[in-house]
């Protein structure tokens, strides 16, 4: 299951998404498919970009330690690869 802090910021987004689908900027321009759905794609925007400050001011190893909840690959080192050896074209 979550932690208690992956609840959190899951209920703070869900959140911030409601109030954006009811209070969001109204464009008069984007009203296909509906308004609601043009603001909740501006409030995912807002929470994407909110993250990405909030991981920009983290220092290095703590934004590290952030990425890997999101992806579990990223605390492994990869694979040996040979980019060189097989130099054909493939079409």
């Amino acid at each position: 299951g979550f932690s208690g802090a992956e609840r959190g910021v899951w209920a703070m987004v869900v959140a911030f998404l409601i109030y954006s689908g009811i209070h969001g900027p109204n464009s008069s321009k984007l009203i296909r498919p509906h308004p609601v759905f043009w603001r909740l794609v501006h409030g995912l925007a807002m929470c994407y970009f909110m993250a990405l400050i909030f991981i920009l001011f983290l220092p290095t190893d703590a934004a590290r330690q952030f990425l890997k909840h999101l992806f579990d690959e990223l605390g492994q080192e990869p694979g040996e690869r040979a980019y060189g050896a097989d130099c054909r074209l493939h079409t």
